[in-house]
């Protein structure tokens, strides 16, 4: 028996060792190679998401499953829209930093805190008004 609530102790304390410790929720943004602007993703707290600064990948909608960060939208280009569902594993998450990688690409991104900083040039919204 005591080894049983030994197991189950250390499973509890290395589940909340990784554990994120800051929501998701949120705008975040990268610089874009070579540009003087910004792109990323805005998560809302009802699961709606909007691109940042992206034309042809508009997101919908989001949800976290764990350490997996799951987008949903459309891809526009080549002629027509198709869905996209796009499966991050979160890295690192933090209040400052979002870390996401899916199969060899890693994406950092670093959150917005007074959106009211930036100009409408520094992205491309494609979050319609409701």
């Amino acid at each position: 028996m005591k080894k049983w609530i030994i197991l189950a102790s250390l499973l509890l304390i290395t589940a909340c060792v990784h554990a994120p410790s800051s929501s998701i929720i949120g705008s975040w943004i990268q610089p874009i190679s070579g540009q003087n602007k910004y792109q990323g993703l805005q998560l809302e707290a009802d699961g709606r998401a909007y691109s940042l600064g992206m034309k042809t990948l508009l997101y919908t909608s989001w949800e976290q499953q764990g350490d997996l960060l799951i987008l949903n939208g459309s891809s526009i280009g080549n002629g027509g829209t198709f869905p996209v569902t796009s499966i991050y594993r979160i890295i690192t998450l933090t209040e400052d930093d979002l870390v996401l990688k899916n199969r060899s690409s890693v994406q950092s991104y670093k959150r917005i805190k007074n959106e009211s900083n930036l100009s409408i040039q520094d992205f491309s919204f494609s979050k319609d008004s409701d």
